[in-house]
């Protein structure tokens, strides 16, 4: 079984600070990096994100703490990720 360090964030409103994600999940753990998902026509933000920890027990707790969590009118999802990979942070999706 492999343990992962990295969580995935969505459903977040697209005019969030990274500031912000540091702050808020920086609170559960240390962070290694934060990756926000941009849209690949516009490269503005489309709503996700991945959290890097440094600890295991960081996204775990996470996950269990925050999962349902309402910022800015909205309730984020939270699932455990297999790790960050190169061009993950495009959304599939694409705006006309």
């Amino acid at each position: 079984m492999q343990y992962h360090k990295t969580i995935y964030v969505g459903n977040l409103s697209k005019n969030l600070r990274e500031e912000f994600l540091w702050f808020l999940f920086s609170k559960i753990g240390r962070i290694k990096r934060i990756i926000i998902g941009i849209n690949k026509k516009s490269l503005l933000p489309c709503g996700f994100c991945f959290i890097e920890y440094f600890f295991i027990m960081d996204c775990r707790i996470t996950q269990q703490t925050l999962f349902g969590l309402e910022i800015k009118g909205k309730f984020i999802k939270l699932d455990k990720d297999d790790g960050y990979k190169e061009n993950r942070h495009f959304s599939l999706k694409s705006i006309l």
